[in-house]
């Protein structure tokens, strides 16, 4: 974010695109403070998902399995009804 030797800008430097003043300017400033704090953030909220996903029994899931099965042959209408 640094406007002379940020990493955003080396790179933009690089690759022979104009580099930005990302924090001084006002049409790009709150967009890159809202990039930073998803970015922060992203991984804390993965955690707690993936924590709430792994809480769940495993009872529900072979209900949903066969709940969605006997739903998908009905709507199919295979014989044996």
């Amino acid at each position: 974010m640094q406007p002379d030797w940020g990493g955003i800008n080396g790179f933009l430097e690089s690759v022979g695109l104009p580099t930005n003043s990302w924090l001084s300017r006002p049409s790009t400033s709150l967009n890159s403070v809202a990039l930073i704090l998803i970015w922060r953030d992203a991984g804390y909220y993965m955690v707690l998902f993936m924590t709430a996903l792994l809480a769940v029994p495993q009872d529900y899931y072979e209900a949903r399995a066969s709940t969605v099965l006997v739903g998908f042959s009905s709507f199919c209408g295979s014989p044996g009804r």
